[in-house]
């Protein structure tokens, strides 16, 4: 008979309460059972396989664009888009004439601006002749405030009108040109405010945009994040720093952020890496693999970080409320010694603990032990 059918056998379940119930177990003691008592229950035991490096199974992970990262170009005055000179996917550097709008408003705002010049070149000529005429007595100081107060106002219009231009997308060296030749122009330049590639293009030529109606998205993407969904069980323990990779495409990263809020439909937390390696190898939106090499950054069941990891079967793990064990051969039987688990993959998993690593741990006829454990004392706090 295999084993697995003996494991299901009632009769040979009820030989194993006999022999549960004649183990001398106590909390905090070691778990005798009998070379002859552990050959009927199928008990197995193995050595530690230490490992030097740990990563995490494979969670899946979508490309996004920091938010820094990115730009909208709106239009910055209304009008109709004359003339379109970047396409999606081209780079583009900073500075670089990306639209051109035909605005009438734009000619309005370089009517009222050229105004206020002048308005305020002549209560500066003002101004200036009343504080001399002041300084040597000829005038009265209150005619002396007036013209004062007259030369500030008049340089705050032309401030608010100045500030008016650059909103409408006119630079400084367009201002200059505009107060040098007084000449007015109805089109507008929209320029790229950064070098990135467009991602996104929302108008077409002729068509008609109001102030702030989005013409293009651009981003670098010089720097990517990896937003991974990772099971709640996963991240505890988890802190920023930890190396992350996407194998398949040879990228690497480290994580930034360990989210706070679970997702209720599959229970998964969302992490979030940034890419130091390999960015130009992904795509915004791509879904990708990511791993965490978890190495050095758990903490062992003593609290102390850098602790020895050892990959065991997943059968040798057990598990009763938030804790974990695993049962160490002893002379007399064994002992339940709590551990951390670090990951979980492939029907093995990776723990740290207490452990010196030429320990001997049971890997089958784990059930048998634990319920000796359990019975008689280890749901005290083993």
């Amino acid at each position: 008979m295999k084993r697995q059918n003996i494991l299901n056998n009632p009769i040979f379940l009820w030989v194993m309460g006999l022999l549960i119930t004649s183990m001398n177990v106590h909390a905090g003691e070691d778990i005798t059972i009998t070379p002859a008592q552990s050959k009927m229950m199928g008990i197995v035991v193995a050595p530690l396989e230490a490992v030097s490096a740990v990563r995490s199974q494979h969670f899946p992970a979508q490309v996004v664009i920091p938010p820094a990262s990115a730009r909208m170009i709106s239009a910055p005055q209304s009008g109709a888009v004359e003339e379109l000179r970047v396409a999606v996917g081209e780079t583009v550097r900073a500075g670089y004439a990306m639209a051109r709008i035909r605005s009438p408003e734009l000619v309005n705002l370089q009517g009222e601006f050229l105004q206020a010049l002048t308005q305020a070149s002549l209560a500066q000529s003002e101004f200036a002749r009343d504080e001399q005429l002041f300084k040597d007595g000829i005038i009265a100081e209150r005619r002396y405030i007036t013209s004062k107060s007259r030369h500030e106002e008049q340089s705050a219009v032309l401030n608010q009108r100045r500030q008016g231009l650059h909103l409408a997308g006119m630079d400084d060296a367009a201002i200059r040109q505009l107060e040098k030749t007084r000449a007015l122009s109805s089109l507008v330049t929209v320029v790229a405010p950064i070098s990135g590639v467009v991602l996104e293009r929302s108008v077409a030529v002729g068509q008609r945009v109001d102030r702030l109606d989005p013409l293009y998205r651009i981003a670098q993407l010089d720097v990517l994040w990896l937003e991974i969904r990772a099971p709640l069980e996963q991240v505890r323990g988890l802190t920023s720093g930890l190396r992350v990779e996407a194998p398949a495409l040879s990228v690497t990263g480290r994580l930034i952020l360990v989210g706070r809020e679970v997702e209720p439909e599959n229970q998964t937390v969302l992490l979030r890496a940034e890419v130091t390696q390999g960015a130009e190898r992904l795509r915004p939106g791509q879904f990708v693999e990511a791993q965490l090499a978890m190495q050095d950054k758990r903490k062992n069941a003593s609290g102390n970080t850098s602790a020895q990891q050892y990959s065991v079967p997943i059968n040798a793990v057990a598990r009763s409320g938030d804790k974990s064990v695993v049962f160490v051969q002893t002379a007399h039987g064994f002992r339940a010694q709590p551990v951390v688990v670090i990951t979980e993959q492939n029907q093995r998993v990776v723990i740290s603990g207490s452990l010196r690593g030429n320990e001997r741990i049971a890997v089958n006829g784990v059930v048998a032990v634990k319920g000796a454990w359990l019975g008689l004392g280890g749901s005290g706090g083993h």
